[in-house]
């Protein structure tokens, strides 16, 4: 009687093991996603970069505006954080009074999600500022941008935040 109950737990010991090979063994097919063109998204995303920094250089605000999609969050430096429309088009209304001159504004790295809805830009950008005194210096900053992919196929920013190197 204890030899079948030891072959019995044997048995048993080498069902319960051959199972959780099994198991382990197994994955479910993953659902098929179309494949995506990163190189091309990329591409989008600089050509909306570019053509949203001739805005910013242009002080044109409602065409910078467009470039944020509806959720986006501006965390620009020295400033509270604009996250409604109204907020957004305050901050880049105050940005503008400045008498500063936007010299340049260059993309150093844009990198996409393998899934490729979702990317971020890095950057630096130089502005021209007068002090008090009317002496113009420059001064060189850095930005991020988190890009969204929208349900139109275009990418609007989510999140833009810069500020000035020290």
């Amino acid at each position: 009687m204890k030899q079948n109950v030891m072959r019995l737990e044997v048995a048993l010991v080498v069902v319960i093991m051959l199972g959780m090979a099994a198991g382990c063994g197994y994955q479910a097919p993953l659902p098929s996603t179309p494949a995506v063109d990163l190189a091309a998204e990329e591409k989008a995303i600089r050509t909306a970069a570019a053509e949203w920094g001739a805005a910013i250089k242009a002080r044109d605000l409602e065409k910078t505006l467009s470039f944020y999609a509806a959720e986006a969050t501006i965390l620009p430096a020295s400033m509270m954080r604009a996250s409604t429309p109204e907020q957004r088009r305050k901050t880049w209304e105050a940005f503008y009074k400045d008498p500063a001159e936007m010299a340049s504004i260059e993309t150093t790295d844009i990198s996409l999600s393998h899934h490729g809805d979702l990317a971020y830009e890095t950057g630096r950008f130089t502005q021209s500022v007068k002090d008090k005194k009317g002496k113009t210096s420059t001064v060189v900053g850095k930005f991020l941008v988190v890009w969204k992919k929208q349900a139109d196929g275009t990418w609007k920013a989510v999140v833009d935040t810069w500020n000035m190197d020290s």
